[in-house]
Protein backbone atom coordinates (compact mmCIF):
# COMPACT_ATOMS: atom_id res chain seq x y z
CA UNK A 1 0.00 0.00 0.00
CA UNK A 2 1.03 3.69 -0.44
CA UNK A 3 -0.71 6.83 0.40
CA UNK A 4 -1.78 6.58 -3.53
CA UNK A 5 -5.22 5.01 -1.71
CA UNK A 6 -5.55 8.05 0.84
CA UNK A 7 -7.57 10.99 -0.55
CA UNK A 8 -5.76 13.95 -0.85
CA UNK A 9 -4.81 16.01 2.47
CA UNK A 10 -6.12 19.76 1.39
CA UNK A 11 -7.38 21.16 5.22
CA UNK A 12 -7.06 25.10 5.17
CA UNK A 13 -4.45 24.86 7.75
CA UNK A 14 -4.32 28.89 7.86
CA UNK A 15 -7.87 28.08 10.07
CA UNK A 16 -6.78 26.41 12.90
CA UNK A 17 -9.91 27.28 15.13
CA UNK A 18 -11.47 24.48 12.19
CA UNK A 19 -12.25 20.77 13.05
CA UNK A 20 -14.33 20.91 9.29
CA UNK A 21 -13.52 17.91 6.74
CA UNK A 22 -12.29 19.76 3.70
CA UNK A 23 -13.78 16.73 2.01
CA UNK A 24 -17.75 16.40 0.68
CA UNK A 25 -19.96 16.27 4.11
CA UNK A 26 -19.67 13.47 6.34
CA UNK A 27 -23.29 12.94 6.33
CA UNK A 28 -23.40 11.27 9.98
CA UNK A 29 -21.50 11.27 12.84
CA UNK A 30 -21.28 8.21 14.88
CA UNK A 31 -21.03 6.77 18.47
CA UNK A 32 -18.18 4.54 19.45
CA UNK A 33 -20.44 1.69 19.51
CA UNK A 34 -21.62 2.09 15.99
CA UNK A 35 -18.07 2.64 14.55
CA UNK A 36 -17.54 -1.07 16.30
CA UNK A 37 -20.43 -2.18 14.49
CA UNK A 38 -18.89 -1.06 11.27
CA UNK A 39 -15.44 -2.27 11.76
CA UNK A 40 -17.40 -6.13 12.77
CA UNK A 41 -19.12 -6.07 9.65
CA UNK A 42 -16.12 -4.95 7.81
CA UNK A 43 -14.51 -7.64 9.03
CA UNK A 44 -17.49 -9.99 8.86
CA UNK A 45 -17.69 -9.18 4.85
CA UNK A 46 -13.68 -9.91 4.11
CA UNK A 47 -11.86 -6.83 5.63
CA UNK A 48 -9.44 -8.21 8.06
CA UNK A 49 -8.87 -6.31 11.30
CA UNK A 50 -4.97 -6.64 10.34
CA UNK A 51 -5.84 -4.73 7.29
CA UNK A 52 -7.85 -2.05 8.64
CA UNK A 53 -5.01 -1.45 11.49
CA UNK A 54 -2.54 -0.92 7.99
CA UNK A 55 -5.25 0.81 6.63
CA UNK A 56 -5.43 3.41 9.56
CA UNK A 57 -1.87 3.21 9.99
CA UNK A 58 -0.50 4.81 6.80
CA UNK A 59 -3.52 7.14 6.48
CA UNK A 60 -2.16 8.92 9.30
CA UNK A 61 1.29 8.46 8.31
CA UNK A 62 0.44 10.27 5.25
CA UNK A 63 -1.78 12.82 6.65
CA UNK A 64 1.00 13.77 9.15
CA UNK A 65 3.82 13.55 6.10
CA UNK A 66 1.28 16.11 4.84
CA UNK A 67 0.62 18.81 7.19
CA UNK A 68 4.23 18.43 8.70
CA UNK A 69 6.59 18.08 5.53
CA UNK A 70 9.61 18.67 7.58
CA UNK A 71 9.64 16.36 10.12
CA UNK A 72 12.44 14.48 11.36
CA UNK A 73 11.69 12.80 14.30
CA UNK A 74 8.23 11.59 15.69
CA UNK A 75 7.47 10.96 19.28
CA UNK A 76 4.54 8.08 19.72
CA UNK A 77 2.97 7.63 22.69
CA UNK A 78 1.73 4.24 22.94
CA UNK A 79 -0.76 2.20 24.73
CA UNK A 80 -1.61 -1.05 24.21
CA UNK A 81 -4.78 -1.58 22.43
CA UNK A 82 -6.04 -0.95 18.97
CA UNK A 83 -4.68 3.25 19.16
CA UNK A 84 -1.63 1.83 19.74
CA UNK A 85 -1.55 -0.68 16.79
CA UNK A 86 -2.31 2.24 14.78
CA UNK A 87 0.47 3.97 15.94
CA UNK A 88 3.15 1.02 15.66
CA UNK A 89 1.52 0.77 11.70
CA UNK A 90 2.88 4.71 11.56
CA UNK A 91 6.28 4.26 13.21
CA UNK A 92 6.98 1.72 10.36
CA UNK A 93 6.16 3.75 7.48
CA UNK A 94 8.43 6.54 9.47
CA UNK A 95 10.98 4.97 9.70
CA UNK A 96 11.06 3.90 6.07
CA UNK A 97 11.18 7.49 5.54
CA UNK A 98 13.92 7.92 7.21
CA UNK A 99 12.20 10.02 10.02
CA UNK A 100 13.63 9.39 13.60
CA UNK A 101 11.23 7.28 16.17
CA UNK A 102 10.98 7.48 19.10
CA UNK A 103 8.15 5.13 20.87
CA UNK A 104 6.96 5.66 24.49
CA UNK A 105 5.29 3.27 26.59
CA UNK A 106 2.93 4.63 28.69
CA UNK A 107 1.92 2.06 31.79
CA UNK A 108 1.95 -2.11 31.61
CA UNK A 109 2.21 -3.20 28.15
CA UNK A 110 -0.79 -5.80 27.60
CA UNK A 111 -0.90 -6.47 23.74
CA UNK A 112 -3.19 -8.74 21.92
CA UNK A 113 -4.62 -9.46 18.74
CA UNK A 114 -4.01 -7.79 15.91
CA UNK A 115 -2.06 -5.40 17.84
CA UNK A 116 0.40 -8.07 19.43
CA UNK A 117 0.97 -8.77 15.79
CA UNK A 118 2.13 -5.15 14.76
CA UNK A 119 4.20 -4.84 17.91
CA UNK A 120 5.92 -8.10 16.78
CA UNK A 121 6.67 -6.41 13.21
CA UNK A 122 7.61 -2.97 15.01
CA UNK A 123 10.22 -4.89 17.26
CA UNK A 124 11.25 -6.72 14.08
CA UNK A 125 12.49 -3.65 12.63
CA UNK A 126 14.18 -2.63 15.24
CA UNK A 127 11.29 -0.30 17.26
CA UNK A 128 11.32 -1.10 20.11
CA UNK A 129 9.14 0.85 22.80
CA UNK A 130 10.44 2.57 25.88
CA UNK A 131 8.95 2.54 28.75
CA UNK A 132 8.16 5.82 30.09
CA UNK A 133 8.89 6.75 33.41
CA UNK A 134 7.47 10.25 33.58
CA UNK A 135 10.16 12.08 32.45
CA UNK A 136 9.32 15.51 30.64
CA UNK A 137 10.20 16.06 26.89
CA UNK A 138 12.31 19.40 26.66
CA UNK A 139 15.26 20.93 24.40
CA UNK A 140 13.08 20.24 21.15
CA UNK A 141 12.51 22.86 18.99
CA UNK A 142 8.94 23.50 18.13
CA UNK A 143 9.87 23.80 14.38
CA UNK A 144 7.53 21.27 12.52
CA UNK A 145 10.62 19.32 12.64
CA UNK A 146 9.41 16.92 16.31
CA UNK A 147 5.67 15.83 16.03
CA UNK A 148 4.19 13.89 19.06
CA UNK A 149 1.84 11.64 17.79
CA UNK A 150 -1.25 10.45 20.72
CA UNK A 151 -1.77 6.98 20.13
CA UNK A 152 -2.70 5.60 23.61
CA UNK A 153 -6.24 4.62 24.34
CA UNK A 154 -8.28 5.65 21.60
CA UNK A 155 -12.10 5.38 21.91
CA UNK A 156 -12.35 2.23 23.88
CA UNK A 157 -11.94 3.32 27.10
CA UNK A 158 -14.73 6.16 28.54
CA UNK A 159 -14.09 6.66 32.01
CA UNK A 160 -11.27 8.99 33.21
CA UNK A 161 -7.96 8.01 32.39
CA UNK A 162 -5.44 6.04 34.93
CA UNK A 163 -3.24 8.23 36.36
CA UNK A 164 -0.09 7.21 34.31
CA UNK A 165 -1.61 8.43 31.34
CA UNK A 166 -3.18 11.40 32.72
CA UNK A 167 -0.03 11.96 33.73
CA UNK A 168 1.16 11.37 30.02
CA UNK A 169 -1.31 13.82 29.23
CA UNK A 170 0.08 16.44 30.88
CA UNK A 171 3.56 15.59 29.78
CA UNK A 172 2.39 15.34 26.11
CA UNK A 173 0.62 19.14 26.54
CA UNK A 174 3.71 20.62 28.00
CA UNK A 175 6.02 19.68 25.83
CA UNK A 176 4.57 22.31 23.36
CA UNK A 177 5.40 20.27 20.23
CA UNK A 178 2.77 19.76 17.37
CA UNK A 179 0.70 16.70 18.18
CA UNK A 180 -1.34 14.42 15.94
CA UNK A 181 -4.33 12.28 17.62
CA UNK A 182 -5.24 9.00 16.04
CA UNK A 183 -8.74 8.70 15.99
CA UNK A 184 -9.63 10.21 19.17
CA UNK A 185 -7.61 12.87 21.65
CA UNK A 186 -6.64 10.58 24.72
CA UNK A 187 -9.05 12.42 27.29
CA UNK A 188 -11.89 13.26 25.20
CA UNK A 189 -15.16 11.10 25.34
CA UNK A 190 -15.94 9.94 21.58
CA UNK A 191 -19.96 10.20 22.23
CA UNK A 192 -20.39 13.36 24.51
CA UNK A 193 -17.53 15.39 23.78
CA UNK A 194 -17.05 16.35 27.12
CA UNK A 195 -13.50 15.56 29.08
CA UNK A 196 -13.76 11.86 30.02
CA UNK A 197 -10.85 13.28 33.37
CA UNK A 198 -9.31 16.14 34.63
CA UNK A 199 -7.02 16.61 31.21
CA UNK A 200 -6.89 15.76 27.31
CA UNK A 201 -4.38 15.82 24.95
CA UNK A 202 -4.46 19.18 22.68
CA UNK A 203 -4.03 17.98 19.45
CA UNK A 204 -2.69 19.82 16.42
CA UNK A 205 -4.98 17.37 14.29
CA UNK A 206 -6.58 14.57 14.98
CA UNK A 207 -7.31 11.61 12.37
CA UNK A 208 -10.60 9.75 12.73
CA UNK A 209 -10.84 6.34 11.22
CA UNK A 210 -13.93 4.32 9.80
CA UNK A 211 -16.57 6.83 10.89
CA UNK A 212 -16.43 10.67 12.08
CA UNK A 213 -16.87 10.47 15.92
CA UNK A 214 -19.38 13.22 16.80
CA UNK A 215 -17.26 14.12 20.11
CA UNK A 216 -15.10 15.14 17.80
CA UNK A 217 -16.98 17.99 16.72
CA UNK A 218 -18.42 19.97 19.69
CA UNK A 219 -18.10 20.89 23.27
CA UNK A 220 -14.20 20.03 24.80
CA UNK A 221 -13.72 17.78 21.87
CA UNK A 222 -14.62 20.32 19.63
CA UNK A 223 -11.61 22.14 20.97
CA UNK A 224 -9.00 19.43 21.83
CA UNK A 225 -9.09 17.33 18.29
CA UNK A 226 -8.45 20.43 16.77
CA UNK A 227 -8.12 19.93 12.82
CA UNK A 228 -10.06 16.74 12.31
CA UNK A 229 -10.24 14.62 8.67
CA UNK A 230 -11.51 11.44 8.99
CA UNK A 231 -10.89 8.57 6.39
CA UNK A 232 -13.52 5.64 5.98
CA UNK A 233 -10.37 3.03 5.46
CA UNK A 234 -12.65 1.74 2.39
CA UNK A 235 -15.03 0.14 4.25
CA UNK A 236 -17.89 -0.17 2.14
CA UNK A 237 -20.74 2.90 2.10
CA UNK A 238 -23.56 0.59 2.33
CA UNK A 239 -22.24 -0.67 5.80
CA UNK A 240 -22.54 2.82 6.97
CA UNK A 241 -25.84 2.70 4.84
CA UNK A 242 -27.24 -0.01 7.00
CA UNK A 243 -26.33 1.29 11.01
CA UNK A 244 -28.98 3.87 12.32
CA UNK A 245 -27.28 7.35 12.26
CA UNK A 246 -28.95 9.67 14.86
CA UNK A 247 -26.36 12.89 14.74
CA UNK A 248 -26.67 14.27 10.82
CA UNK A 249 -24.00 16.60 9.29
CA UNK A 250 -26.02 19.67 9.05
CA UNK A 251 -25.60 20.68 5.25
CA UNK A 252 -29.06 22.30 4.56
CA UNK A 253 -30.01 23.71 1.28
CA UNK A 254 -30.23 27.00 0.03
CA UNK A 255 -33.60 28.57 0.26
CA UNK A 256 -35.32 28.72 -2.82
CA UNK A 257 -34.12 31.74 -5.50
CA UNK A 258 -37.11 34.50 -5.48
CA UNK A 259 -39.19 34.42 -8.68
CA UNK A 260 -39.11 37.80 -10.63
CA UNK A 261 -42.67 39.03 -9.82
CA UNK A 262 -42.16 38.49 -5.87
CA UNK A 263 -43.30 41.12 -3.39
CA UNK A 264 -42.56 41.45 0.68
CA UNK A 265 -46.16 40.00 1.55
CA UNK A 266 -44.50 36.35 -0.21
CA UNK A 267 -41.51 36.38 2.64
CA UNK A 268 -43.40 36.78 5.91
CA UNK A 269 -43.20 39.23 8.92
CA UNK A 270 -41.51 38.82 11.67
CA UNK A 271 -42.46 40.68 14.84
CA UNK A 272 -39.56 41.41 17.66
CA UNK A 273 -40.59 42.06 20.81
CA UNK A 274 -37.83 43.17 23.47
CA UNK A 275 -35.75 46.00 23.90
CA UNK A 276 -35.98 47.10 27.91
CA UNK A 277 -34.22 50.31 28.65
CA UNK A 278 -30.61 50.06 28.44
CA UNK A 279 -30.72 46.62 26.08
CA UNK A 280 -31.87 48.40 22.75
CA UNK A 281 -29.17 47.11 20.76
CA UNK A 282 -30.29 43.44 21.13
CA UNK A 283 -33.31 44.34 19.70
CA UNK A 284 -32.07 45.71 16.99
CA UNK A 285 -29.59 43.33 16.03
CA UNK A 286 -32.25 40.73 15.87
CA UNK A 287 -34.53 43.33 13.83
CA UNK A 288 -31.72 43.55 11.20
CA UNK A 289 -31.12 40.11 10.84
CA UNK A 290 -34.73 39.04 10.00
CA UNK A 291 -34.57 41.98 7.45
CA UNK A 292 -31.33 40.56 6.49
CA UNK A 293 -32.18 36.94 6.21
CA UNK A 294 -34.53 37.85 4.06
CA UNK A 295 -38.16 38.34 5.69
CA UNK A 296 -40.82 40.65 4.08
CA UNK A 297 -41.60 43.06 6.68
CA UNK A 298 -39.67 43.47 10.36
CA UNK A 299 -41.64 45.24 12.97
CA UNK A 300 -40.73 45.72 16.56
CA UNK A 301 -42.10 46.23 19.86
CA UNK A 302 -40.44 47.98 22.17
CA UNK A 303 -39.60 50.63 24.84
CA UNK A 304 -39.89 53.99 23.66
CA UNK A 305 -35.99 54.64 24.07
CA UNK A 306 -34.99 51.53 22.01
CA UNK A 307 -37.43 52.79 19.17
CA UNK A 308 -35.54 56.24 19.21
CA UNK A 309 -32.76 54.28 18.51
CA UNK A 310 -34.18 51.76 15.97
CA UNK A 311 -35.58 54.62 13.95
CA UNK A 312 -32.41 56.46 13.61
CA UNK A 313 -30.21 53.20 12.75
CA UNK A 314 -33.02 51.56 10.67
CA UNK A 315 -35.71 53.25 9.14
CA UNK A 316 -36.78 49.80 7.22
CA UNK A 317 -37.84 48.79 10.29
CA UNK A 318 -41.30 49.15 11.55
CA UNK A 319 -41.16 50.39 15.31
CA UNK A 320 -43.84 51.01 17.36
CA UNK A 321 -43.79 51.74 21.64
CA UNK A 322 -45.60 49.45 24.00
CA UNK A 323 -46.34 51.51 27.03
CA UNK A 324 -48.05 49.46 29.26
CA UNK A 325 -49.41 52.48 31.35
CA UNK A 326 -51.71 53.83 28.38
CA UNK A 327 -52.23 51.71 25.63
CA UNK A 328 -49.09 49.08 25.25
CA UNK A 329 -51.85 46.35 25.36
CA UNK A 330 -53.65 47.49 22.32
CA UNK A 331 -50.80 48.08 20.30
CA UNK A 332 -49.16 44.77 21.27
CA UNK A 333 -51.93 42.73 20.39
CA UNK A 334 -52.08 44.44 16.74
CA UNK A 335 -48.89 44.21 16.50
CA UNK A 336 -49.22 40.25 17.06
CA UNK A 337 -52.04 39.79 14.83
CA UNK A 338 -50.35 41.41 11.45
CA UNK A 339 -47.18 39.21 12.31
CA UNK A 340 -46.52 36.09 10.77
CA UNK A 341 -44.24 35.06 13.81
CA UNK A 342 -42.37 36.25 16.53
CA UNK A 343 -39.13 36.70 18.15
CA UNK A 344 -39.23 37.00 21.80
CA UNK A 345 -36.89 37.65 23.73
CA UNK A 346 -33.40 39.44 22.76
CA UNK A 347 -33.29 42.74 25.26
CA UNK A 348 -36.80 41.60 27.27
CA UNK A 349 -35.05 41.84 30.58
CA UNK A 350 -36.43 40.73 33.60
CA UNK A 351 -38.57 44.40 34.92
CA UNK A 352 -42.35 44.50 35.46
CA UNK A 353 -42.23 46.04 31.87
CA UNK A 354 -40.98 42.46 30.82
CA UNK A 355 -43.28 40.72 32.54
CA UNK A 356 -46.33 42.18 31.28
CA UNK A 357 -44.86 41.91 27.62
CA UNK A 358 -43.68 38.57 28.09
CA UNK A 359 -46.88 37.24 29.55
CA UNK A 360 -49.06 39.20 27.27
CA UNK A 361 -48.00 37.72 24.26
CA UNK A 362 -47.17 34.19 25.69
CA UNK A 363 -51.14 34.25 26.05
CA UNK A 364 -51.68 35.14 22.65
CA UNK A 365 -49.52 32.72 21.21
CA UNK A 366 -50.71 29.93 23.15
CA UNK A 367 -54.50 31.03 21.67
CA UNK A 368 -53.59 31.05 18.52
CA UNK A 369 -50.50 28.70 17.99
CA UNK A 370 -48.76 31.09 15.65
CA UNK A 371 -44.68 30.36 15.50
CA UNK A 372 -42.14 31.94 18.05
CA UNK A 373 -38.64 32.05 18.26
CA UNK A 374 -37.69 32.09 22.06
CA UNK A 375 -34.42 33.64 22.74
CA UNK A 376 -32.79 35.35 26.29
CA UNK A 377 -34.83 36.09 29.03
CA UNK A 378 -38.00 34.95 27.49
CA UNK A 379 -36.39 31.46 28.02
CA UNK A 380 -36.14 32.74 31.89
CA UNK A 381 -39.67 33.83 31.84
CA UNK A 382 -40.85 30.32 30.15
CA UNK A 383 -39.26 28.19 32.70
CA UNK A 384 -41.59 30.01 35.25
CA UNK A 385 -44.56 28.03 33.96
CA UNK A 386 -43.11 25.68 31.06
CA UNK A 387 -46.31 25.98 28.72
CA UNK A 388 -46.55 23.87 25.75
CA UNK A 389 -46.37 25.44 22.41
CA UNK A 390 -47.85 24.75 19.11
CA UNK A 391 -44.73 26.20 16.96
CA UNK A 392 -41.28 26.94 18.83
CA UNK A 393 -37.81 27.13 18.40
CA UNK A 394 -35.69 27.50 21.56
CA UNK A 395 -32.16 28.99 21.64
CA UNK A 396 -30.49 28.27 24.60
CA UNK A 397 -26.76 28.73 25.31
CA UNK A 398 -25.04 26.48 27.56
CA UNK A 399 -25.75 28.71 30.73
CA UNK A 400 -29.55 29.53 29.78
CA UNK A 401 -29.91 25.12 29.01
CA UNK A 402 -28.33 24.48 32.38
CA UNK A 403 -31.55 26.93 33.81
CA UNK A 404 -34.18 25.50 31.85
CA UNK A 405 -32.85 21.58 32.88
CA UNK A 406 -32.09 22.94 37.01
CA UNK A 407 -28.63 21.68 35.97
CA UNK A 408 -24.75 23.85 35.78
CA UNK A 409 -23.68 24.65 32.43
CA UNK A 410 -20.34 22.32 33.05
CA UNK A 411 -22.57 19.56 33.34
CA UNK A 412 -24.50 20.50 29.70
CA UNK A 413 -21.29 21.00 28.35
CA UNK A 414 -19.95 17.41 29.52
CA UNK A 415 -22.62 16.02 26.96
CA UNK A 416 -24.17 18.44 24.89
CA UNK A 417 -26.04 15.30 23.06
CA UNK A 418 -27.51 14.42 25.86
CA UNK A 419 -28.40 17.80 26.94
CA UNK A 420 -30.44 18.53 24.02
CA UNK A 421 -32.10 15.61 24.31
CA UNK A 422 -33.67 16.49 27.56
CA UNK A 423 -34.12 20.43 26.32
CA UNK A 424 -36.35 18.54 23.87
CA UNK A 425 -38.17 16.55 25.99
CA UNK A 426 -39.14 19.70 28.15
CA UNK A 427 -40.01 21.81 25.56
CA UNK A 428 -41.05 19.56 22.75
CA UNK A 429 -40.35 22.06 20.35
CA UNK A 430 -37.11 22.11 18.02
CA UNK A 431 -33.57 23.41 20.33
CA UNK A 432 -30.98 25.14 19.44
CA UNK A 433 -28.34 24.68 21.90
CA UNK A 434 -25.77 27.03 20.75
CA UNK A 435 -21.94 27.02 21.67
CA UNK A 436 -18.87 25.08 19.66
CA UNK A 437 -20.53 22.57 17.53
CA UNK A 438 -24.13 23.97 18.16
CA UNK A 439 -26.77 21.01 18.10
CA UNK A 440 -30.31 21.40 16.62
CA UNK A 441 -33.16 18.68 17.43
CA UNK A 442 -36.77 18.22 17.43
CA UNK A 443 -39.33 15.61 19.19
CA UNK A 444 -38.56 12.44 16.54
CA UNK A 445 -35.83 14.08 14.63
CA UNK A 446 -32.19 13.49 14.95
CA UNK A 447 -29.79 15.44 16.36
CA UNK A 448 -27.83 17.97 13.65
CA UNK A 449 -24.53 19.01 13.92
CA UNK A 450 -22.75 22.60 12.74
CA UNK A 451 -19.24 21.93 12.16
CA UNK A 452 -19.13 25.69 10.76
CA UNK A 453 -17.94 28.70 13.16
CA UNK A 454 -15.07 30.20 14.95
CA UNK A 455 -13.58 31.61 17.96
CA UNK A 456 -13.98 35.53 16.54
CA UNK A 457 -18.32 34.70 17.07
CA UNK A 458 -17.46 34.93 21.44
CA UNK A 459 -18.72 38.31 21.05
CA UNK A 460 -21.83 39.94 22.59
CA UNK A 461 -24.84 40.00 20.81
CA UNK A 462 -24.44 37.23 18.39
CA UNK A 463 -27.08 34.93 19.96
CA UNK A 464 -29.61 38.22 19.27
CA UNK A 465 -28.28 37.66 15.80
CA UNK A 466 -29.10 34.04 15.80
CA UNK A 467 -32.91 34.56 17.60
CA UNK A 468 -33.49 37.37 14.42
CA UNK A 469 -32.03 35.36 11.78
CA UNK A 470 -33.34 32.77 12.40
CA UNK A 471 -37.06 34.31 12.14
CA UNK A 472 -36.38 35.60 9.38
CA UNK A 473 -35.32 32.01 7.77
CA UNK A 474 -38.74 30.58 9.44
CA UNK A 475 -40.89 33.65 8.02
CA UNK A 476 -40.10 32.29 4.13
CA UNK A 477 -41.37 28.58 4.78
CA UNK A 478 -43.30 26.27 6.97
CA UNK A 479 -40.45 24.01 8.83
CA UNK A 480 -39.27 24.96 12.31
CA UNK A 481 -36.43 22.32 11.93
CA UNK A 482 -35.39 22.65 8.89
CA UNK A 483 -35.62 26.77 9.63
CA UNK A 484 -33.62 26.42 12.68
CA UNK A 485 -30.64 24.38 11.03
CA UNK A 486 -31.21 27.07 7.73
CA UNK A 487 -29.90 30.04 10.36
CA UNK A 488 -27.91 28.14 12.50
CA UNK A 489 -25.59 27.16 9.41
CA UNK A 490 -25.84 30.58 7.68
CA UNK A 491 -24.90 32.35 10.94
CA UNK A 492 -21.45 30.10 11.14
CA UNK A 493 -20.80 30.09 7.62
CA UNK A 494 -20.93 33.94 7.43
CA UNK A 495 -18.96 34.36 10.28
CA UNK A 496 -16.00 31.79 9.22
CA UNK A 497 -16.01 34.07 5.88
CA UNK A 498 -15.55 37.36 7.85
CA UNK A 499 -12.69 35.38 10.01
CA UNK A 500 -11.29 34.14 6.93
CA UNK A 501 -10.79 37.90 5.78
CA UNK A 502 -8.67 38.39 8.35
CA UNK A 503 -11.63 39.71 11.53
CA UNK A 504 -9.96 38.22 14.90
CA UNK A 505 -12.75 39.39 16.81
CA UNK A 506 -16.22 39.24 14.58
CA UNK A 507 -18.72 42.12 16.02
CA UNK A 508 -22.46 41.20 15.97
CA UNK A 509 -23.13 43.86 13.40
CA UNK A 510 -20.22 42.87 11.16
CA UNK A 511 -22.46 39.73 10.97
CA UNK A 512 -25.31 41.47 10.10
CA UNK A 513 -23.98 43.67 7.51
CA UNK A 514 -22.30 40.33 5.65
CA UNK A 515 -25.67 38.29 5.75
Amino acid sequence: MTCARIVSWSEPWSEPWSNRSAAPPLGCFWTAEQVRDLDAQAIAGGISGYELMQRAGLSAWCYLKARWPQVKRLILWLGSGNNAGDGLVLARWAHSAGVAVVLLQVGVPKYSGTAAQVWREACALGLSPTQWQGEALTGMPDDGSTIQVDALLGTGVHGAPALVFTQAIAAINAAALPVLALDIPTGIHPDSGGLTGSLAVQAAATVSFVGAKRGLYTGAGGHYAGVVQVDTLDVPSDLQRRALCRTLDMQPPPLPQRPLDAHKGNFGHVLVLGGQQGMSGATLLAARAAARAGAGWVSVGSQGLTIQALQVACPEIMARTLDFASDGAEVLESLLERATLVVLGPGLGRSPWSVQLFAQSMAYLRRTAKPVVLDADALYWWRQQSDTLAEAIFTPHPGEAAMLLGTTAVQVQADRFLAVEQLVQLTKATVVLKGNGTLVSAPTAPVYLCRAGNPGMASAGMGDVLAGLTGGVWAQQADALSAACRGVHLHAATADALWVAGRRTILASDLVNAL
